[in-house]
């Protein structure tokens, strides 16, 4: 799995290279400015839209979905695991198949001062709306990136008449070939917050394997800047 993942993931990073030596740097340029943009809002709009969203049947599904994941993984992870307390706990969230950075954060947070926050009182109950709380901000990110993505898009129609300059064009067409491979990179740290948000269905849990088996994917997957710069998708 994980070397199928790592192929498609190069014949995409290829693809967004050759689209942008065919569209131009102009385009190309707009097109990953717009995208830094819309992430800067997405960061700003995060906090208030998942509130609305926590009052929709969304919040409800997923939170069942993950109560359900927590409690048939919790089981099993369990009933191999030998120590009790805190080292337990640690070593049933390694057992987990969750994605490193998730897990990293899951034994992080897993404190006093947390269970008060998140308002549980056990183990489960702890993992179950940790993993809620950070599916509903990937849910959250992807609903709001969208939105704003098909609204700059609209705008970016209106530099093909500047892009086809003869001046500009082979400066244009280089620059876009470029720009194009980092735009590849920044949609595959968006596709991994997808993979965040359905982790808990049966396909979700295969892709987070075949990361965590790849060293370059899950490279990718644990310096997501995205990740870092918007508020709290894993934390």
């Amino acid at each position: 799995m994980g070397n199928t993942l790592l192929i498609i993931v190069g014949i995409f990073m290829v693809a967004m290279t050759a689209i942008g030596l065919k569209r131009g740097m102009l385009k190309m340029a707009f097109s990953l400015i717009s995208v830094v943009v819309v992430l800067l809002l997405v960061n700003i709009l995060t906090p208030p839209t998942k509130q609305l969203l926590k009052a929709t049947p969304i919040y409800t599904g997923i939170q069942n979905t993950i109560e359900e994941y927590v409690s048939n993984n919790i089981e099993s992870s369990a009933q191999s695991v030998t120590q009790t307390g805190v080292g337990a706990q640690k070593k049933i969230i390694e057992k987990l198949p969750l994605p490193k950075e998730i897990k990293a954060t899951l034994n992080e947070n897993n404190t006093e001062e947390s269970y008060a926050s998140l308002k549980v009182t056990t183990f489960s109950e702890y993992i179950a709306e940790s993993l809620t709380d950070m599916v509903m901000n990937a849910v959250t990110f992807i609903i709001l990136f969208v939105i704003l993505t098909i609204l700059v898009k609209i705008v970016v129609h209106a530099l093909d008449i500047i892009a086809k300059l003869p001046v500009l064009r082979t400066f244009n067409t280089i620059g876009g070939a470029l720009i194009g491979l980092g735009e590849s990179l920044v949609i595959i740290w968006i596709a991994c917050i997808v993979v965040t948000a359905f982790s808990a269905t049966s396909w979700g849990q295969q892709i987070c394997t075949g990361i965590s088996e790849n060293g370059l994917l899950s490279l990718i997957y644990d310096n997501n800047i995205i990740q870092h710069y918007i508020s709290g998708i894993f934390s």
